[in-house]
């Protein structure tokens, strides 16, 4: 058996492997050779050097988007939505297993601990975030639609809600690792707590390895966890997702990490415009979806290294803006070819239509992301005080210009949220809302309260939003300010022509005497009257 079989491996007591499900995590007792686990995270048993297998995880211990039935509907959301398909059925499934009993155990899909995720955030702090990422919430909302309205319309599909449907699709992105080309969700790994890209492990596939007791063993591929620096004894057990911008963690995670705010990433997005008069040939080029994506990626913490935009966003540039003198390069004859011709300057005009396209971009993101900066720090957003005068004077039943408790929990109460809210919640409310500590909660602070999200929790919502609209605009401006560069040395670039030209010989002045097409008279050889 292998030193780092853990307890969600096996499904047998026969070894004394016990779970019992508290909240949202499984508490485990093992036996004292395999690592400890706590609710706490996971911590290491003994010495390990960077390098050593920590864990190895059957695939059968998780759930996962290999070989789903759920693959047949070309779900718009991949391999995310297929788990939380998966997710649902377990959910849905009267069966006691292990993994079905994890998913049981997990915060229900209104409670407030999902409520960190974008994807089920309130409408107003998700316009706040597609304004300030370039990693559009709205598209990954659109295809969360599509999907569910596609998956009512199968017998295969769970019955489910579509607030279900977001809430498995958000423990899909949050907690499932990618390996062999597949999602996988482990129970275990949720005891493993976050850690920085230094310390902290990825998950990877690993091996096949044989898992179970003496009388029945198993051959089973696994997720593989290294060591990614030396651990001592009793030290925590840490694992990260992989290189994710700040904008990725943020919606996959519902926070952002230290280190990915030092790491500043723009995603950018060019298409192919079918209104394009050779679009159909581009397209044939391609061989891919006429949109396509790209990050600028700016790490912040390398001293001295210059950001580079990706080279296929240029390649892909040249292709959707040849046209004119250029689009004789569309021609079957160069079909094979005109891909990797774009690797490079094909003209001067197509390379500052280049320019001008990624600018256009550029100026777009920058635009809404100041465009959305000053509305939050002037307090708009859609922000309407003299609603909240309104309200506010609706709560001051006495019209002290004050809310006491005993207001804010007739309010409650009237709202129909009084049975769902006990003293020690509401004692939590006021204390919120009472910055000053008087006791009592005044029209300023109950308006400041709700501009920053009060009822919808918006306050750390927004602040995320912020963290990441200042790492990208950093990105932007470090993008903008290459493209200018970059400009100024369009007359230094080799071209096509020129390049075609070197490739036949044909780009050096004509040297008679070393060449072998003059005959001895001063003319071309075979005749003609060309002196030279």
């Amino acid at each position: 058996m292998s030193t780092f079989l853990f307890l969600l491996t096996l499904f047998s007591t026969t070894n004394a492997y016990y779970i019992i499900p508290i909240r949202s995590k499984f508490h485990a007792y093992v036996p004292s050779r395999l690592h400890q686990t706590t609710p706490d995270g996971i911590f290491a048993d003994k010495n390990f050097k960077a390098g050593d297998n920590l864990l190895s995880i059957p695939y059968e211990s998780t759930i996962t988007s290999a070989n789903s039935v759920y693959k047949d509907f070309e779900l718009r959301t991949g391999n995310n939505g297929v788990l939380a398909l998966e997710i649902l059925d377990a959910l849905h499934s009267s069966s006691v297993t292990t993994t079905n009993q994890f998913v049981k155990s997990l915060p229900p899909p209104l409670s407030p601990e999902m409520r960190k995720f974008p994807i089920l955030w309130s409408e107003r702090q998700q316009s706040v975030l597609q304004q300030s990422s370039t990693n559009k919430i709205y598209d990954i909302l659109d295809d969360l639609e599509d999907d569910f309205n596609s998956i009512q319309s199968s017998a295969l599909a769970p019955f489910v809600t579509e607030d279900e449907f977001k809430w498995a699709l958000c423990i899909a992105r949050s907690q499932s690792v990618f390996a062999d080309g597949e999602l996988y969700l482990s129970p275990l790994l949720q005891f493993a707590n976050y850690g920085d890209e230094k310390e902290a492990n990825e998950v990877t596939a690993g091996p096949k390895t044989i898992f179970g007791d003496s009388k029945s063993k198993s051959k089973s591929k696994t997720l593989l966890l290294k060591a990614k620096v030396d651990l001592k004894k009793g030290e925590q057990i840490k694992i990260n997702y992989g290189p994710k911008s700040a904008a990725e963690h943020l919606i996959d995670h519902g926070f952002v990490p230290e280190y990915s705010k030092r790491v500043a990433v723009a995603e950018l997005s060019f298409a192919i415009l079918a209104d394009d008069v050779f679009y159909d040939d581009k397209v044939d080029v391609l061989q891919l979806n006429p949109v396509q994506k790209f990050d600028f990626v700016n790490d912040e913490g390398v001293l001295g290294k210059e950001a580079i935009p990706d080279p296929a966003m240029f390649q892909f540039l040249r292709l959707a803006n040849l046209g004119q003198k250029d689009a004789f390069l569309l021609e079957t004859i160069f079909r094979d070819d005109v891909w990797d011709f774009m690797g490079e300057p094909v003209s001067q005009a197509n390379e500052m239509a280049v320019y001008d396209a990624v600018d256009e971009v550029v100026e777009s993101h920058l635009s809404d992301k100041f465009g959305v900066k000053g509305e939050v720090e002037r307090g708009g957003v859609g922000i309407d005080y003299d609603l909240y005068l309104k309200v506010f004077q609706i709560i001051d039943k006495d019209n002290s210009g004050q809310i006491d408790r005993d207001e804010l929990k007739m309010a409650l109460v009237a709202a129909g949220k009084g049975d769902s809210v006990g003293e020690e919640e509401l004692d939590e409310m006021m204390s919120v809302l009472d910055v000053d500590r008087s006791g009592e909660v005044d029209v300023r602070e109950f308006s400041k309260f709700m501009e920053v999200g009060g009822g919808e929790g918006g306050g750390v919502e927004l602040e995320l939003c912020a963290v990441v609209r200042d790492v990208e605009i950093r990105a932007l401006m470090k993008l903008k300010n290459f493209i200018a560069r970059d400009r100024q040395a369009i007359d230094l670039k080799k071209y096509y022509a020129e390049r075609r030209l070197a490739d036949l010989n044909l780009d050096q002045p004509y040297n008679m005497e070393n060449s072998a097409n003059v005959n001895e008279f001063g003319g071309l050889a075979g005749g003609g009257g060309v002196d030279f």
